[in-house]
């Protein structure tokens, strides 16, 4: 029997619905935002240089020679709304950056002078912001599993294996200082949930983004997951804050070459 015909319509319909159309979309947002920022789709560890690992979305500024900040990008079109719990956490700068995924080349550039201070007035690392502690799947029908969680841990494990491959080929004489920030974009509805204890009860309001310090991947890391909606809006200070980052880490390794001589 012949594979039965399909119209360009129905196949553009679930392009959207698998969400393609949200990572073309983030592309062009990053990429109207700053000339200095390089924007690959579905960016993978070549088997050359390890296990095969992809992301949706990697945007890249080059701060120096050696020196790289790379969002790492996950979209996902919603089926259900996704819902981060806050209880009482706020951010750190100083704990901010020791959770930042990274190459162990820069081990010690949220500690260096000048550098913490510095890292209190950046978007990425500054104190004082909300954090959940958990992202979920709400009104998920039956036993589906919950793909907020799964996309938090694929995030977690694809970023972590791209600073372990850069770490392996530092060992082999390298000289890569790679700082990763994660990222999650939804086309759907995105809630926070608290609980208020004065009133006895959860206060849920939609949310335009937030930031994540999810502890259940194999290391703790803070990724921001925003809503499509506002994407621009958060693009504009995320380029900011990558640029930002690019002149801590080229002063960084500027210095640390300077008294290794």
């Amino acid at each position: 029997m012949p594979a039965p015909e399909h119209t360009a319509d129905e196949v553009t319909c679930w392009l959207k619905k698998e969400g393609y159309r949200v990572e073309f979309e983030v592309a062009h947002a990053f990429q109207n935002s700053s000339p200095e920022l390089s924007i690959t789709m579905g960016a993978c560890i070549g088997p050359e240089l390890g296990d095969k690992r992809e992301v949706d979305l990697r945007v890249m500024h080059t701060a120096c020679t050696s020196g790289r900040v790379v969002i790492m990008c996950e979209c996902k079109y919603l089926r259900f709304p996704w819902i981060l719990l806050y209880g009482e956490q706020r951010t750190d700068a100083l704990f901010s950056s020791l959770l930042a995924a990274r190459t162990k080349t820069l081990t010690g550039m949220g500690a260096a002078r000048g550098v913490l201070e510095s890292l209190e007035s950046n978007f990425h690392f500054r104190s004082g912001e909300r954090a959940a502690h958990s992202a979920i799947e709400a009104l998920k029908k039956g036993k589906n599993d919950d793909r907020a969680y799964a996309t938090m841990m694929k995030l977690t494990d694809v970023t972590f294996s791209y600073a372990d491959v850069f770490d392996e080929l530092n060992m082999r004489g390298a000289d890569a200082h790679v700082l990763f920030l994660p990222l999650v974009v939804v086309d759907g509805q995105l809630f926070d949930a608290s609980y208020d204890p004065a009133a006895g009860d959860l206060i849920v309001k939609e949310a335009a983004w937030g930031r994540v310090n999810w502890s259940a991947g194999r290391r703790q890391l803070l990724i921001d997951v925003v809503s499509l909606k506002h994407v621009r809006e958060y693009v504009a200070w995320a380029t900011e804050s990558v640029v930002h980052l690019g002149s801590l880490m080229r002063q960084y390794s500027e210095s640390t070459a300077t008294r290794e001589k």
